[in-house]
């Protein structure tokens, strides 16, 4: 009777044993899933740092054509100006010389 008992302690110790494994079994995949999760984590981060750096130098990148294209605007205008104003002038001189010619 006492090795009966014996053997299923014997037994129930080693089904313990098997559930123990199977725990630890279990903790070193839940630990691999988290570093491979924590890495994934890391890319992810580094990515949205160099897509943040171009999304920047892209704006960056915007606003200078922006100013540029008012800077050739502006130049543009004052070219216009200084040509009609000059366009006006020559009219002027144009009708006094007529003038004097009469």
């Amino acid at each position: 009777e006492v090795q009966e008992e014996a053997e299923d302690l014997k037994k129930e110790l080693e089904k313990v044993e098997e559930a123990h494994e199977r725990s630890l079994d279990k903790i070193q995949s839940l630990k691999g899933a988290l570093k491979e999760a924590k890495d994934a984590h890391d890319a992810a981060r580094g990515r949205a740092e160099e897509l943040t750096e171009e999304v920047n130098a892209l704006e960056e990148e915007a606003q200078d054509g922006e100013d540029a294209r008012e800077k050739f605007r502006v130049e543009e205008e004052e070219k216009l100006k200084f040509e009609r104003d000059r366009a006006y002038d020559l009219e002027r001189q144009l009708e006094e010389a007529r003038a004097q010619m009469e």
